[in-house]
């Protein structure tokens, strides 16, 4: 089994390879985790992506603290690292690519879907899909 630190080490050297713009906004945290927050051009949504529980996970945050929407890459074999980093990686492309939609709700706030996704309203909600790079 992998360790924190190897974990993080590993992930955070592939992503800032891929996307150095994160370069300034990681912050290394107790525990060998790394925490990497990057906003949006308006700074309406954040991106965050973080190393613990040796796990990547991807999420949203918005300014009014309504989104939930995350996702966890979870590493069961080390043999497998190197697919699941490239997993995130392509996932985190088609966000910052304009790829993939994010939908923004008035009442549950942003959240990913997959390009051919269909989103059902709930009553009273109006849901919008919006690009990475109009945020």
């Amino acid at each position: 089994m992998i360790e924190q630190k190897q974990f993080t080490e590993k992930v955070v050297k592939k992503l800032l390879e891929r996307f150095p713009q994160f370069a300034d906004h990681y912050v290394q945290k107790l525990g060998d985790i790394v925490d990497i927050e990057y906003k949006s051009n308006t700074g309406e949504l954040e991106l965050y992506i973080t190393t613990q529980d040796i796990e990547i996970t991807i999420g949203f945050e918005d300014t009014k603290k309504l989104s939930d929407w995350h996702v966890h890459i979870t590493t069961y074999d080390e043999t497998d690292l190197d697919n699941d980093i490239e997993n995130a990686i392509d996932l985190i492309d088609y966000i910052l690519s304009d790829k993939w939609p994010i939908s923004h709700s008035n009442l549950r706030g942003y959240s990913l879907h997959n390009k051919d996704q269909i989103i059902e309203p709930l009553a009273e909600e109006i849901i919008v899909k919006k690009w990475w790079s109009e945020l």
